[in-house]
C-alpha cells in the first residue's frame, strides 16, 4: 500500500518572508500544502517506504526547510497512514 504523511507545523516567530521561503522549500521536496489549512502539508511515499522511514524523511525535510528559511524554532506533528487525507471546509 502507498504510505501517505500528514504533517502540521507551527513556525514560531517566522515572518512572512521566512514562511514563503519555508513553503517554497517544502514544495521542492514534493510536499503539498493543504489547500484549506495553513501550515499543514501532505506527501506520498513509495510502497517500499516504512512508517519510521517516512517520519525520518519528514523530520529531515522540515529541518532543512526551516534552516533555509532561517527559522530556529518550530513544532510539528506528523501521522503516516495508508489512508488518503480528507480535506474539507465549511463556509457560512
Amino acid at each position: 500500500m502507498t504510505l501517505r504523511m500528514l504533517i502540521t507545523i507551527d513556525l514560531t516567530n517566522a515572518d512572512s518572508v521566512a514562511r514563503a521561503t519555508f513553503d517554497r522549500e517544502m514544495a521542492t521536496r514534493h510536499w503539498t500544502k493543504a489547500p484549506t489549512v495553513t501550515t499543514t502539508w501532505t506527501a506520498v511515499f513509495t510502497d517500499q517506504t516504512t512508517s519510521p522511514a517516512a517520519i525520518a524523511i519528514a523530520k529531515t525535510n522540515v529541518a532543512l526547510c526551516a534552516r533555509a528559511a532561517r527559522i530556529t524554532r518550530y513544532s510539528a506533528v506528523c501521522l503516516p497512514s495508508n489512508e488518503a487525507v480528507f480535506d474539507f471546509q465549511v463556509a457560512s
